[in-house]
């Protein structure tokens, strides 16, 4: 099964963890010819990179079987977010993956890496909660 390149909440292992329930195997993997970017929501996505300036997205690859699948995709709220296929670099070289972006590029602001660390990591505890606590339906 292809794997799900994690560059948001699934890349912090702590948080991963806590939404999917489990420990699944990652591995370090970055994506190039995107760029992270924020919603007016505070919710990350990737918007492409078109004139290739950005460094590469820093990510995890996550091997998941269909109840991860199933989990990620609540987690993701699709169809707000939708599947895309994707290539990233990983120590083992190109591999094929899946990145969940959002249907809503136009409102999508680029984002600095260095910003990451503004979002509140308390908000996304609480979401991920609250997520936990509807028994990680969608």
């Amino acid at each position: 099964m292809t794997p799900l390149f994690g560059y948001g909440t699934f890349h912090n292992p702590a948080w991963r963890r806590a939404i999917l329930g489990a420990d699944y195997p990652a591995r370090a993997a970055q994506l190039h010819g995107w760029r992270r970017a924020v919603l007016a929501s505070g919710y990350l996505t990737l918007i492409r990179d078109e004139r290739h300036s950005a460094p590469p997205v820093a990510g995890v690859l996550l091997d998941l079987d269909d109840a991860g699948w199933r989990i990620a995709d609540a987690w993701e709220e699709v169809p707000r977010y939708h599947r895309i296929a994707v290539r990233v670099e990983s120590a083992r070289g190109s591999v094929d993956a899946i990145a969940y972006v959002t249907a809503e590029q136009r409102s999508a602001q680029a984002l600095a890496d260095e910003l990451l660390a503004a979002l509140d990591d308390a908000v996304v505890e609480a979401a991920i909660a609250r997520f936990v606590a509807t028994g990680r339906r969608a």
